[in-house]
């Protein structure tokens, strides 16, 4: 498999670049594997890499650069590089690409998303850690649903005892914050823990994710606290036959535009409820390229269609302001033959009632 290194070179090369000026942090990371707070990279159209960073960082970044083939700079008053016509992201701010233009005396010209798109298929090292580290998240959830979700506690309560479990005495980090919401306040995609208390007869939405070397997992489930209502278990196997109807569609080749409407249409009626993109990618950002939406556009260049060993997501979701609402999600790594499931614990309700 190429090479991060090399996928962009022959970027460069395919596009008439001489060099990349790279300095956001999962792009440093992955062209090179460093992770300080402050680095950049300079990645000539040929031959190797040259790291950047200060001296709090110079023992570690010249061992890794040794380890890796690649050039070592000191950032100081002096930097100095030879190639003065650089691509660099499109993520600069303004006042970042004044910064680097002048301390480089170059000339920058911001490209769109070049790095994140060469970033979508994984290799097979970033799928074991991904694969590994979900297994984690599949293992502390059920046993998290037994010891916390009772009667009385909070939504923040559960969520910062969620994090602890999942974070595994430091072993792992936090993809993003968990979402635990009861009830109605499950209607609220992005709805932040609150002091709402768990009653009898409520539905839990929780949304998790961790890192592990850098790279994220996300999933979210169901459960019930006592006995829910038709109308919620009605909607939940329609929203649960949709979301698997649709993993059986997930393969290389496929339109991600055309995932999501095929989602959209097994919802039939309900699907002006589904009121989100069916996914994203995932891999060192918790959302990456590409977006699974009946809206997505791919970048003049690149793939269109799903890419063989990308991670993805398949999370449909049916929103009800003021009752509650359901999303299923899985992580999903893209294969010919079909996708392969990463997480692994159970989503139908009845095995996992709470109390």
């Amino acid at each position: 498999m190429t090479s991060s290194k090399e996928s962009l070179q022959a970027w460069l090369q395919h596009n008439n670049h001489k060099a990349f000026w790279v300095t956001k942090p999962e792009n440093v990371f992955w062209l090179t594997g460093f992770s300080g707070s402050f680095g950049a990279v300079l990645v000539p159209k040929k031959g190797p890499l040259t790291l950047i960073s200060d001296s709090r960082y110079k023992e570690v970044a010249e061992k890794l650069c040794v380890q890796q083939n690649l050039n070592f700079q000191l950032f100081d008053e002096h930097l100095k590089i030879s190639q003065k016509d650089l691509a660099s992201e499109s993520s600069l701010t303004i006042s970042e690409l004044k910064f680097w233009r002048k301390k480089l005396k170059a000339k920058l010209s911001p490209q769109k998303n070049i790095l994140e798109q060469l970033r979508r298929v994984k290799t097979s090292q970033e799928i074991k850690i991904i694969q590994s580290a979900q297994a984690h998240v599949d293992q502390i959830l059920p046993e998290f649903v037994k010891k916390v979700l009772q009667k009385g506690v909070t939504e923040a309560e559960a969520a910062f005892k969620l994090e602890i479990d999942l974070r595994d005495n430091g072993l792992y980090g936090l993809s993003f914050d968990p979402i635990v919401a009861f009830g109605k306040n499950s209607a609220l995609p992005h709805h932040h823990p609150n002091n709402t208390k768990l009653k009898d007869n409520t539905n839990i939405l929780i949304d998790c994710g961790i890192k592990s070397q850098g790279y994220c997992t996300d999933m979210t489930r169901n459960f019930a606290y006592g006995k829910l209502s038709a109308e919620y278990q009605n909607k939940y196997d329609l929203l649960l036959k949709a979301q698997e109807e649709t993993l059986k569609q997930v393969k290389s080749g496929v339109s991600p535009k055309k995932l999501d409407l095929f989602c959209r249409d097994k919802l039939g009626d309900q699907a002006k409820f589904f009121t989100h993109s069916l996914g994203h990618g995932v891999g060192l950002e918790i959302h990456e390229t590409p977006g699974l939406s009946s809206k997505y556009k791919a970048q003049s260049g690149f793939p269109s269609k799903l890419q063989t060993n990308e991670i993805i997501t398949i999370e449909p979701g049916l929103y009800f302001p003021g009752k509650f609402g359901i999303r299923i999600e899985d992580l999903v790594v893209v294969k010919e033959e079909g996708g392969e499931v990463l997480s692994k614990m159970k989503k139908p309700l009845s095995p996992l009632i709470c109390k």
